[in-house]
């Protein structure tokens, strides 16, 4: 695959909207030999409602990590199907959540944790081609995810850490330079050429809203992320990225 950057005006990401997406698992496999652009989108975060920390972020996230053929990961799908989410895990560090989940059957535990770090931003972009619907996809530079099951118990905050359960769990990881959550076959995230970097995490959505909302959330969490806002349409030239 081949690759050209193409200065062009960049579309703002006003065009967000509210569609429910059906509750099925999607065939997301790319063909590499079709041309494809890369824009970035602004996300105005300005007047959005307020949503609780399950069905503001967790459901949402979820629900994409389960549905999406793209990933490999296993742990959405176990945590969405199989546990009930208990809540928030109340603790002093402002750079990590944890929100814990109790399966419906047996003892066993699961959770979700989010942490920043200090000079961290969300990025948003848009993967159109000319005969392929287009995807979302959210960039998170400094900024990982873990999903857990199977753990023994929660963990709490102590004494300024974190401590864990005696067995910690099965987790699955954003962010990682040793392995990637998306199939070989997605194409992502060597898709994003440069706006992707090693150990970042990267999500892909089918409709804007739904990157709209995890991005709004992960903001409310953390106030430290940065969200680029893009100049605007008549100000505003900006590399878009293609591949041939």
């Amino acid at each position: 695959m081949k690759y050209q950057l193409v200065v062009c005006i960049v579309l703002s990401l006003s065009v967000f909207s509210v569609t429910n997406a059906k509750a099925a698992v999607t065939r997301d496999v790319l063909d590499s030999s079709i041309q494809y652009r890369v824009i970035p989108l602004s996300v105005n975060l300005s007047k959005q409602p307020q949503a609780g920390f399950y069905s503001g972020y967790a459901h949402p996230l979820l629900k994409n990590l389960a549905e999406r053929s793209i990933y490999r990961i296993k742990n959405g799908e176990e945590l969405r199907g199989f546990y009930k989410y208990e809540g928030r895990i109340n603790s002093s560090d402002r750079r990590k959540t944890i929100l814990g989940f109790k399966k419906e059957e047996g003892a066993q535990w699961g959770y979700l944790t989010t942490s920043v770090a200090p000079q961290s931003s969300a990025n948003a972009f848009v993967v159109q081609s000319d005969r392929r619907d287009s995807i979302y996809a959210l960039v998170l530079k400094g900024v990982r995810i873990c999903l857990v099951s199977k753990a023994s118990g929660l963990p709490v905050w102590e004494k300024g850490k974190w401590v864990f359960a005696g067995k910690p769990g099965y987790f699955e990881c954003t962010g990682s330079a040793r392995s990637s959550i998306f199939k070989g076959s997605s194409e992502f995230p060597r898709l994003l050429g440069p706006y992707y970097s090693e150990g970042d995490t990267v999500l892909t959505f089918r409709k804007p809203n739904e990157l709209k909302k995890v991005i709004v959330s992960l903001k409310r969490q953390f106030p430290m992320l940065t969200v680029p806002a893009l100049p605007n349409y008549e100000e505003a030239q900006h590399f878009v990225y293609r591949t041939y």
